[in-house]
């Protein structure tokens, strides 16, 4: 992306805005964006790695969360796994809807409690997953289910809710007792054993499809929170050869294309009108801002300069920009470029800075969502956007979509040629 600001003061702006890879990165001036808000209240991520699947989904549904399993796992009556680690990890504050991915391990063996009885099986084939089972608690039977595929992101009230049995063990007219008391006296259970596959569409299960939005001719910022909005993901690629407005000039898929709920949308966006290079003295100029905005990443989100040069502060969730006002204002009184008195503006972000930065910090750390070990890549919070941006032009589609599927909307690529940073040797 080409710039226009001076080395300075892009310094200054990529330090706050922290970029993983430690180097100072370049900030285009974009043009001035509304806000687009969601009014939602952040809700805090509840702790699960010390339970099983099924009632870490319970307790991830009930705090209005998403959950997500990307690997094929098994349950039983008697054994069921539990989260070795879920991500975004407890006690983070994320959106509503956010989707949890929970990676599990192998659960204790249970205890059963049992009485002699025999039951007709009933034909389960065709049923939800969650039908049958309660179907076989009510009979005072055993189950098992497995290989079960792995879920995507779901906001079902029940976990089987998702799945429909598409097999069982024994055959329906079957009679089953819960199991069988061998020589020694030891019981061994007859389970009800279940094959499943998922089921698209159903009620709860996150499998819509939403209409891409016509963005061509809104900002970066602007066009990237109107995707967010309707629940789908920015991947950015800017035109070096189009008319320079800064602006989106085309979107795959087009506006009214439906689209499975978090698709990728790429926009493809022209470079901002040249502005003549701010001196150092007008760097130097934002500094009180900058560092005022810095110190309370409880309140805002960040700082960035629109495509007109014009400075933005991007409140979080829940700030009141009034109780703000004074103090932004005395801070911005000393700048004048792009011109005097030029102050700044107010974005309001639906994601707080800390949640975003965790965000941020576990892509860094945690780069089980790609299989390149030797992927150059660069990550930061991006207050224009709102959004976690993840920049390199080596990403696959496998990384963006296992990406997507953790983070949901609260990421946003740029997969522009020549994206990917230059690793320099030590």
């Amino acid at each position: 992306m080409l710039r226009s600001f001076s080395t300075a003061a892009i310094a200054f702006l990529a330090l706050f805005v922290g970029g993983c890879d430690g180097t100072a990165r370049e900030s285009s001036p974009r043009q001035a964006a509304e806000p687009v808000t969601v009014p939602l209240e952040p809700v805090t991520v509840p702790r699960v790695t010390q339970t099983n699947v099924t009632f870490a989904y319970e307790l991830l549904h009930k705090a209005g969360l998403q959950v997500a399993i990307p690997e094929t796992f098994s349950v039983a009556a008697l054994w069921e796994p539990g989260p070795e680690s879920q991500s975004p990890h407890a006690g983070t504050r994320v959106p509503p809807g956010t989707v949890v991915t929970l990676h599990l391990r192998g659960g204790p063996l249970g205890s059963p409690a049992w009485r002699p009885h025999a039951v007709t099986v009933r034909d389960l084939v065709g049923m939800r997953a969650s039908d049958a089972l309660a179907w076989i608690e009510d009979a005072n039977l055993f189950y098992e289910v497995r290989d079960i595929p792995p879920l995507p992101a779901s906001d079902a009230a029940h976990l089987f809710d998702a799945y429909r049995v598409t097999r069982q063990s024994p055959a329906p007219g079957s009679r089953l007792s819960p199991g069988i008391l061998g020589k020694s006296g030891g019981f061994r259970p007859t389970p009800v054993v279940l094959w499943v596959s998922l089921t698209s569409p159903v009620k709860g299960f996150v499998a819509s499809t939403v209409a891409v939005p016509d963005v061509v001719g809104l900002s970066e910022g602007k066009a990237v929170k109107l995707l967010d909005s309707a629940g789908l993901v920015a991947n950015v690629r800017y035109g070096w050869d189009a008319p320079r407005t800064g602006e989106v000039y085309r979107s795959a898929p087009a506006a009214g294309s439906d689209v499975p709920d978090r698709s990728a949308v790429v926009l493809y966006i022209s470079l901002p009108r040249r502005l003549p290079p701010p001196g150092q003295e007008h760097e130097m100029e934002i500094g009180p801002l900058g560092r005022l905005v810095a110190r309370h990443p409880e309140v805002f989100v960040g700082l960035y300069r629109d495509e007109a040069a014009i400075p933005h502060v991007a409140f979080g969730p829940g700030a009141d920009p009034e109780e703000w006002a004074d103090r932004l204002t005395e801070a911005a009184q000393g700048i004048s470029y792009p011109a005097e008195g030029i102050g700044y503006r107010v974005d309001t972000c639906s994601r707080d800075r800390r949640s975003l930065r965790a965000i941020q910090d576990e892509i860094t750390t945690d780069q089980s969502w790609t299989q390149n070990k030797h992927l150059a890549f660069a990550v930061w919070v991006q207050p224009e956007t709102c959004t976690v941006r993840v920049e390199s032009d080596q990403l696959m589609r496998a990384d963006i979509a296992a990406l997507v599927v953790r983070y949901g909307t609260a990421v946003s690529f740029d997969t522009s040629k020549g994206a990917a940073p230059i690793l320099l040797d030590s």
